[in-house]
């Protein structure tokens, strides 16, 4: 099976490169983000629906459910609904690619991978 390693560095190396490969606005981050959030779904179930993150790495995931919750909320008054969505969406992509960041890179051992 594909190990969490390769898909996290496919997922950063996908940012990094940006729009460089995308078709329209599908890029290859958009991809990597589902491969990424499928394997981590199979994970979910194999640990019983459980995350494992460091001691010194849980006081930053607070941050980003209240950030995504507080700019979904901001739909409301969005003068715009399409353009709000899209936002959120790109506000979603950046949260998941922070969060994995915090997860993998919580031990120093997998920072200087």
């Amino acid at each position: 099976m594909i190990s969490f390693d390769y898909i996290f560095r496919g997922l950063a190396g996908s940012a990094i490169i940006g729009t460089g490969i995308s078709y329209g606005d599908l890029y290859l981050f958009h991809i990597m983000i589902a491969i990424f959030l499928f394997f981590l779904l199979i994970s979910f179930k194999q640990n019983s629906f459980k995350i494992k993150f460091e001691h010194n790495s849980i006081q930053y995931i607070y941050f980003f459910p209240l950030f995504f919750l507080w700019y979904s909320i901001s739909l409301i008054w969005s003068p715009d609904l399409s353009f709000g969505l899209k936002y959120l969406f790109y506000i979603f992509c950046g949260s998941i690619l922070s969060l994995s960041i915090i997860y993998f890179c919580s031990d120093y051992n997998n920072l200087y991978k």
